[in-house]
């Protein structure tokens, strides 16, 4: 024990020094002496004992983006994980806000990337359109008490605030499977604060008892529509006749001489 005890205090003494009272750390990429603190090092998660990692917090920052460029995959997977969360939503709506007030919302959408974003996001909302008959919609909001399925919401109720005004719109087709099917197996009625909540999340992630809206009855009829009811009101498609020709006795004598 005495010779391990020793060997960890000429490891932390090879790292660390002590300057006025301040404690310094050596970051191992860098080679740069920095304070010892949460403004320059990231706490490490796999060994808490061990106090801070062996790399600084810009040092780190460049491994992760290097790493993560390597696999797009998995650093797409993390960034949805990070957006999902409603603090970082919320953030993220405000400074929306906020550069739409200053202007820097419609200079940013007249440049090339600004174009091409608003090109990507016409293309994305095209190929989620809803190709549902007006009397499949009004059977599907039937079916759901003419309320909203997640909340419960009544139609008649569902004012949004536009242009300094309550106006009152028709619920949102909303997909229960964000890349699934565009057709009535995959549409209940949403509220604009629902659809807007739920975004590109799962039904059972985003939809469980963690949600202020949650029931298990409006789940259970959720999932009874999607898995079953959802035929009783779907239009069905008329299967295609095949075209028999009618061949005359005059023409099959003609065709027997030739």
């Amino acid at each position: 024990m005495g010779n391990y005890k020793k060997k960890k205090e000429e490891y932390w003494n090879r790292l660390h020094r002590e300057i006025n009272g301040i404690v310094e750390r050596f970051c191992s990429t860098c080679n740069e002496w920095k304070n010892e603190s949460e403004n320059f090092y990231l706490r490490n998660k796999s060994k808490s004992e061990l106090g801070y990692s062996s790399q600084c917090k810009k040092c780190q920052s460049e491994t992760n983006f290097e790493r993560e460029k390597q696999n797009p995959f998995k650093r797409k997977k993390s960034t949805k994980k990070w957006n999902s969360k409603p603090e970082v939503r919320e953030d993220v709506n405000k400074r929306v806000k906020q550069r739409q007030l200053e202007g820097k919302q419609t200079e940013w959408q007249r440049t090339e990337s600004g174009k091409l974003s608003s090109q990507k996001a016409r293309e994305k909302r095209k190929a989620k359109e809803h190709k549902i008959s007006d009397k499949e919609w009004d059977d599907c909001k039937f079916y759901f008490n003419h309320r909203c399925a997640y909340c419960g919401m009544p139609i008649e109720e569902h004012f949004i605030f536009r242009r300094g005004k309550w106006r009152w719109i028709d619920f949102h087709k909303e997909h229960v499977i964000d890349q699934g099917r565009n057709d009535i197996k995959n549409t209940v009625p949403s509220c604009q604060t629902c659809n807007s909540s739920k975004h590109t999340s799962s039904l059972n992630s985003w939809y469980n008892k963690n949600n202020p809206n949650y029931t298990y009855e409006r789940y259970h009829k959720i999932y009874t529509w999607l898995r079953y009811d959802y035929k009783k009101f779907i239009k069905k498609k008329k299967p295609k006749q095949k075209y028999t020709r009618k061949v005359s006795l005059h023409q099959m004598e003609i065709s027997n001489k030739l």
